[in-house]
């Protein structure tokens, strides 16, 4: 299930940025930083996932 959360949120980011050219823009310009992470429901914690965080 961890896999598939990771897989989720990660296409999902990439999916903001190919249906929004406004977005695509910002982050192309480096005006925008798209960061991957998962919230923890049970600690409300925030997990970075995208490989910069590690």
């Amino acid at each position: 299930i961890e896999a598939a959360i990771k897989e989720n949120v990660h296409q999902s980011a990439m999916d903001v940025l190919a249906h929004s050219e406004v977005l695509r823009h910002a982050k192309e310009q480096g005006k925008l930083t798209v960061i991957e992470a998962e919230y923890q429901l049970d600690t409300g914690e925030v997990v970075r996932l995208d490989k910069a965080a590690q």
